[in-house]
């Protein structure tokens, strides 16, 4: 009699066997993972293929029972700390509100864990019509939206992940609310204008240069020189990721091939775009080239990258690309073994901007993208470049080049 798996197409199996535990996999196709079959094939080597037992039995160790406190602090730590900070500031916008309407109205809030959904349905419709600033200004359409989202997030966390404002029948005359003071608010202007950090032009990036803010004349411009290649060069984004660069073992390696021109490749581990969770396992590392460049040594990165390890020191820590500068540096040695901090690293740009006297609000985000694009570089390839994952992100970088 046929199987049911003879009537299977090789797509569904091949759906089924990536879902599919080894475990699983063993019991429907009677296949066992080699490296399943080899761990089994020692545990049991003694007993079923008479083969001389070891002298001594290894046994398996695990590690130490976490308590629930432990479980939680872990569960948290997979949200990404500036998402629990804004999550957090939301809340404490409503709970200011919820404390407001209780000194003004009498009214009293049922708290967020315990709160049910028809009493949260008809407040999140005065709260959207009566938060303020702290500065009693009204918030932009886009940061209404925000705030409630942020409140929704931390009900999620809460336990009650599947709630959903947006789409919830029980919330349908919140969102009514919801979208109508949106409209009000953009009616009356608020929200028209949007922060927008600018990319350094080449321009500027050459005023830089001549200022000696960028290159190899003192400890502390190599170093910026280092922060603004790597996101020129590898689109490192925020201070974190410049952050969790390491000296050992490094995300950017120098490759001299011989009769080969040298080149840095950064080989990405975790960034904004790849966390390294769950929902990322399958998404491919940002890998990133740069050669060489002879006809310019005292600009070329593959150089300065070299210069900038020859002059740290050798009890420099391992996690920890960017060291502070010495005050009073040495022939051999310009920097201290200890790491500059990620709110450092993420201001570098806008600092060196500011003693160069650019304006505008410059960051060391825009700029890797918008140069591939005015290169004429391909979508894909930009988007191989920077990390993103979808088009509409990395357009947002998109600019007419002057």
């Amino acid at each position: 009699m046929d199987s049911l798996l003879d009537f299977l197409s090789p797509e569904i199996m091949d759906l089924l066997n990536e879902e599919m535990s080894d475990s699983e996999q063993t019991l429907v196709t009677g296949q066992v993972d080699p490296a399943i079959q080899q761990e089994q094939l020692t545990e049991h080597s003694v007993h079923d293929y008479n083969l001389e037992p070891p002298t001594k039995r290894q046994k398996r160790t695990f590690a130490p029972r976490k308590n629930e406190d432990e479980v939680m602090k872990a569960k948290l730590s997979a949200i990404p700390s500036k998402t629990m900070a804004d999550t957090k500031y939301c809340v404490n916008v409503w709970q200011q509100w919820c404390a407001h309407i209780s000194t003004e109205y009498g009214e009293e809030v049922t708290p967020l864990k315990e709160i049910s959904t028809q009493e949260l349905s008809t407040k999140l419709c005065l709260f959207v019509f009566e938060v303020r600033k702290q500065n009693g200004e009204e918030f932009p359409p886009n940061s209404l939206l925000h705030l409630v989202a942020g409140i929704q997030r931390y009900i999620r966390i809460e336990g009650r992940p599947s709630i959903d404002f947006f789409k919830d029948s029980q919330f349908s005359e919140f969102r009514m609310c919801l979208d109508a003071e949106m409209k009000r608010l953009r009616n009356s202007g608020l929200g028209s204008k949007t922060k927008k950090a600018q990319p350094l032009s080449i321009e500027e990036e050459e005023n830089l240069w001549q200022r000696g803010l960028l290159g190899k004349s003192n400890p502390q411009a190599l170093l910026d020189t280092m922060v603004v290649m790597n996101g020129l060069y590898f689109a490192l984004r925020s201070g974190k990721e410049h952050r969790q660069l390491r000296f050992s073992p490094c995300q950017i390696t120098l490759h001299k091939n011989e009769g080969d021109r040298p080149y840095l490749e950064y080989i990405e581990d975790t960034s904004k775009n790849r966390t390294g969770s769950l929902k990322d396992r399958k998404v491919q590392p940002k890998i990133v080239q740069h050669y060489n460049n002879p006809s310019n040594s005292d600009r070329c990165f593959v150089q300065l990258f070299q210069l900038y390890n020859s002059l740290c020191p050798t009890d420099r820590p391992n996690n920890a690309f960017y060291l502070k500068p010495l005050a009073k540096p040495t022939p051999t040695c310009w920097f201290s073994s200890v790491a500059v901090g990620h709110c450092k690293l993420d201001g570098t740009v806008a600092r060196l901007c500011r003693e160069a006297n650019i304006t505008g609000f410059r960051t060391n985000h825009s700029t890797a993208a918008t140069r591939l694009y005015n290169a004429g570089v391909d979508e894909q390839q930009v988007m191989e470049v920077t990390g993103h994952r979808s088009l509409d992100g990395v357009r947002a970088y998109k600019h007419t080049s002057k």
